[in-house]
């Protein structure tokens, strides 16, 4: 099986994704000027110390950051891991191609079969009970044969 992996996505994927994180962005800069608004709001209940209510929001901000910093913390000790793992082999790189005689002998095919079967739009692939390929049918003739309509009668 050969892989493609030149097009992931589509252009309509793409731009669904540009704008679920448009929104996603959007919503989080609202809920946040939101917030810092009400924060330093001195109108609810009249005149309020601020500080409180910032020294409570910095206790929660202390917590999101710990665990920000945790979370970069374990993603860095895997990044070195695997760099110290792998010592600099690229393991990026494409699978060198394999010719013919290479592919031929693992499904039991002559090297020349190959390149009848890669030019064929239509192969018709016969196996023995073992799996390995006997016959293979490059140009299948092609059965016509008609429909079956069911008849129905209104009553």
């Amino acid at each position: 099986m050969i892989i493609d992996v030149r097009h992931q996505r589509s252009l309509p994927a793409r731009l669904l994704d540009l704008l679920l994180t448009a929104l996603a962005w959007a919503a989080f800069i609202t809920i946040f000027l939101r917030g810092a608004d009400a924060l330093f709001d001195g109108s609810h209940q009249g005149p309020r110390p601020w500080l409180p209510e910032a020294l409570r929001t910095l206790g929660t901000l202390t917590v999101y950051l710990i665990i920000a910093a945790v979370n970069a913390a374990i993603l860095l000790g895997w990044a070195f891991y695997n760099q110290w793992r792998f010592r600099g082999r690229d393991r990026r790189r494409a699978a060198p191609s394999l010719s013919d005689a290479q592919m031929a002998p693992p499904f039991a095919v002559p090297a020349g079969l190959l390149g009848r079967m890669r030019a064929g739009r239509r192969l018709v692939i016969h196996h023995d009970a073992a799996g390995t390929i006997t016959a293979v049918d490059d140009r299948p003739a092609l059965k016509v044969v008609p429909l079956e309509r069911e008849t129905t009668s209104f009553q």
